[in-house]
């Protein structure tokens, strides 16, 4: 009795620049190269192999067969598709050698959030539908746009490793529309409310830490990371290097993975060098070390500065503190280009938060 064969519809899709065809073959999966990069002649091989397996299957495999299409022998069967939990425990391996530890956690609790939702499927199941009902959903919890963008972005970065890993035919979550953000000035202080700042910040544990903020424009893990070796008040020219580090053990890279160095203006100096000289500043490496005298945790750092603030009836957070920064710079006339460099951003970025900001950017538009 002479075997017969099993036949699909084979489907088309690219590795790279180059066309496939997919089918099963005996229960298993197959994947043959086209060798083209063409998709017409892709679509011509393709229906020529389904001809051929139609004739094979009709005549039962005998004679000798018709020539087969321009094709590659197929590969060998691949191995069945590993539980999501695998994929998923694969993936935060990759993320430890390319993200940061706090961007891992982050996606982390989207991802469970994600999945949560789609128990029981295996990850060549979900459609864009499933992503786009999950998205829905958080729209209509009030999250904005911001939110929903980081949303959709971890779930494209993850299916777009494993679209590498050849776990999907495809991204599901690439044809989805990227949330519109509302474009709007950012929020800063005047040079009063500066003022005020730092008057009522002062006389508290977080008052050298307030004034690198808003006085040289620093991010909150960049001033959780700050040691003593990353500035020389006594210098010439005294700047904050933003770098790289390792402590104790612990390493940690810039946002930007770039080193910057922010020169310590005047009124600054004074404020720093007044905490070097405080009773027991020295004692910890960094340079704001929490009560217990370790390194900051970002988000425990944002709940002090909060309450700190509240007390003082001010409404300022650290990404204010931040933009105030850019800002005043901006006002005094301060090139986009070294804005950016001096905040560790893109001139792209800098030039969206702050283009409105800087006099002499648009002063000859106007004239006419």
């Amino acid at each position: 009795m002479v075997a017969r064969v099993s036949v699909s519809v084979a489907t088309l899709f690219q590795r790279g620049e180059v066309w496939w065809i997919q089918y099963r073959q005996d229960g298993a999966q197959v994947r043959e190269s086209l060798r083209t990069r063409n998709r017409k002649v892709a679509d011509e091989l393709r229906s020529r192999f389904e001809l051929q397996r139609l004739r094979q299957r009709f005549e039962g495999g005998a004679g000798t067969a018709t020539a087969m299409p321009a094709v590659s022998a197929a590969e060998p069967a691949k191995a069945p598709e590993p539980e999501l939990p695998a994929i998923r425990r694969e993936y935060e391996e990759w993320s430890k050698a390319h993200k940061r530890e706090h961007t891992i956690t982050s996606d982390r609790g989207r991802l469970d959030a994600f999945f949560a939702t789609v128990p029981g499927k295996r990850l060549r199941e979900l459609t864009t539908a499933d992503v786009e009902r999950q998205l829905t959903r958080e729209a209509l919890k009030g999250r904005k746009p911001a939110t929903l963008l980081r949303h959709r972005e971890i779930l494209h970065a993850f299916w777009r490793w494993a679209e590498r890993q050849g776990y999907v035919d495809k991204n599901v979550v690439a044809s989805i529309p990227r949330p519109r953000l509302p474009e709007h000035d950012p929020r800063f202080l005047s040079l009063d409310q500066v003022d005020e700042l730092l008057a009522k910040t002062g006389p508290t544990r977080l008052g050298p830490l307030v004034a690198t903020a808003v006085l040289a424009g620093l991010r909150r893990e960049e001033l959780c990371w700050l040691t003593w070796d990353d500035i020389d008040l006594d210098a010439p020219t005294p700047v904050l290097r933003v770098r790289a580090k390792t402590v104790a053990g612990e390493s940690w890279q810039t946002k930007t993975k770039r080193d910057r160095k922010v020169p310590v203006s005047k009124r600054l100096l004074a404020i720093l060098r007044g905490h070097r000289d405080a009773p027991g500043s020295r004692r910890a490496a960094w340079l704001f070390p929490s009560p217990d005298g370790c390194r900051w945790d970002r988000d425990n750092l944002s709940r002090e500065l909060r309450a700190v603030l509240k007390r003082a009836g001010l409404p300022w957070s650290f990404l204010d503190l931040r933009h105030t920064f850019g800002s005043q710079l901006a006002r005094k006339g301060v090139s986009l280009l070294k804005i950016s460099k001096l905040m560790g951003n893109s001139p792209m970025i800098a030039s969206k938060h702050y283009i409105n900001l800087v006099p002499e950017e648009m002063a000859g538009d106007v004239e006419f």
